[in-house]
């Protein structure tokens, strides 16, 4: 009697170059199946994507050479994957100077050099989370420069690692409806989405923008179908912010003006906060 055991699948990837999808095996042994039209456009700084079958992490390696990996999300909401990290947020001001820490440290002093690097060692120690928001994203990928821009990109996808801020305005109807649940002693009901999460396609609401997000096909059962939505928002996050060509600056809307409005409009009032 055999004890050896059946090998398994311990990594999927889909290869730019050979245009096909590779299963590893435990053994190392490998098996390939040819993609029949390649999900990689031509601007795609992409090489290869790799994903375990337990689908908790996701490696996207670039033509360049380097490596992002993005944790994915369970389909159990009610698991903290935070792990007690602190969460810091970073204007994108402070992104812009640690990526020149990594990528072009004669611009940035000694102290900021070592603090990026102080910062990166406790995202790789697990001690904290730098999140990217809607923000990050759309200052990044309007940059001209189109080496400044992958750069910057990298960096905030290395250090991200997949962690996003849920979108502002989601996030404002979120507290605003919570805090009425407060005052009419309903809050227990309500179960307020977190801010900072791996959620996919956290970063546009559906509820707010007016978009259509990737949904599965319906015949897959839901964690197939929740672990496939995961993989394309984050797998389309990283290729966007990385594509050789920059996003056009969407049309004025007006918002920062009215905001201005309605803040000098508090200004004038005889309140507390």
């Amino acid at each position: 009697m055999s004890t050896e055991e059946e090998p398994t699948v311990v990594l999927i990837t889909m290869d730019r170059e050979t245009a096909s999808i590779v299963l590893s095996r435990s053994d190392g042994k490998e098996a390939r199946i040819p993609m029949e039209s390649s999900p990689f456009e031509s601007s795609s700084t992409l090489s290869r994507l790799h994903v375990t079958p337990s689908l908790d992490m996701l490696l996207a390696v670039t033509r360049a050479g380097d490596n992002i990996h993005f944790e994915l999300p369970k389909r159990d909401g009610a698991q903290d994957q935070l792990a007690g990290r602190l969460v810091v947020y970073l204007d994108q001001n402070k992104w812009s100077e640690i990526s020149n820490a990594f990528h072009a440290p004669s611009k940035v002093s000694d102290a900021s050099r070592s603090a990026a690097k102080r910062l990166a060692q406790w995202v790789v120690e697990e001690r904290i989370v730098l999140p990217a928001s809607a923000g990050h994203y759309s200052e990044t990928t309007k940059r001209f420069d189109t080496t400044k821009r992958y750069s910057l990109g990298l960096t905030v996808l290395t250090l991200s690692r997949g962690w996003q801020m849920r979108d502002a305005l989601q996030t404002r109807r979120n507290e605003l409806h919570a805090e009425f649940c407060r005052r009419s002693g309903q809050l227990a009901k309500v179960r307020p989405a977190p801010v900072f999460t791996l959620s996919p396609d956290a970063l546009h609401s559906t509820a707010v923008r007016g978009m259509q997000h990737y949904a599965a096909p319906t015949t897959f059962e839901p964690t197939l179908a929740f672990a496939t939505e995961a993989l394309v928002s984050a797998t389309a996050s990283i290729d966007t912010m990385l594509d050789t060509e920059r996003i056009e600056p969407g049309p004025a809307t007006g918002w920062a003006d009215s905001n201005q409005r309605f803040s000098d409009w508090l200004d004038e009032q005889d309140l507390d906060s």
